[in-house]
């Protein structure tokens, strides 16, 4: 296996993509998924990118322009390569290669420094699939079963156990894992139920917690007073016997 499975943080990304085809389509609607801002760029662009440019503004942005074995880029995090000329695609690898940019080339395997996946969500977990042969068909083949698997859970039911999970870390509570599969198969568990009686729980050891700190606060007060009293008689006593 050459390319390893990451996930990388998008936030604050930005990505170039030279290409308005079919492939760029595919690209274009995953990461739309993400929060990378995307500038396309292309001299023929297909009527579904302009469509999702209309409908993501904000996040996609197209350039309709020809691009050559000339055209010059930088200041991007990642850059997808998919024009339909394989030598302006080459003189765009070396492009990206000379400025440290990340980039996937399409038409052949290259030696692309990350490798797209195509992936499925289920609340918070994602599911991907992608191939170091970049025969897209056989990952159509496999990803159409990984949808099926991922749409046969319930999505609603992954996010209440995310929080649940996460209050329980809150609490420090021991087996945590353990605890969130026994509740993902009983049925008969109303988790919204068991979220709220830990927060009622955390709210409640919450109070009772700054009760105590008050409490601790007062009697160090206390005995800061008693402490000057007492210092006080003994600096008076001092200065009696001095005279």
């Amino acid at each position: 296996m050459r390319y390893l499975p990451i996930t990388i943080d998008t936030k604050n990304k930005s990505i170039i993509v030279f290409g308005g085809g079919e492939i760029v389509l595919e690209r274009v609607k995953t990461l739309l998924e993400t929060e990378f801002k995307i500038y396309l760029v292309s001299d023929k662009i297909i009527d579904e990118l302009w469509n999702l440019a209309k409908e993501n503004p904000e996040r996609l942005l197209i350039k309709e322009m020809i691009v050559d074995e000339k055209f010059i880029f930088f200041d991007f995090d990642y850059c997808i390569i998919a024009t339909m000329d394989m030598k302006v695609n080459a003189a765009l690898e070396n492009r990206a290669k000379k400025n440290n940019i990340p980039y996937e080339r399409e038409d052949i395997l290259s030696e692309s420094s990350f490798n797209f996946m195509k992936s499925s969500s289920i609340g918070q977990i994602t599911l991907g699939v992608s191939s170091d042969s970049n025969n897209t068909s056989l990952e159509n083949i496999v990803f159409e079963d990984i949808e099926k698997l991922t749409n046969s859970y319930n999505p609603q039911k992954f996010d209440i156990l995310s929080k649940i999970r996460t209050a329980l870390v809150r609490k420090n509570t021991p087996n945590i894992d353990e605890i969130i599969k026994n509740l993902y198969d009983d049925e008969h568990i109303n988790l919204n139920t068991y979220l709220n009686n830990i927060n009622v729980e955390a709210k409640a050891e919450k109070e009772n917690n700054m009760a105590d700190l008050k409490d601790y606060i007062k009697d160090l007060n206390k005995a800061s007073k008693k402490t000057s009293l007492e210092d006080l008689k003994k600096e008076l006593k001092e200065e009696k016997y001095r005279k």
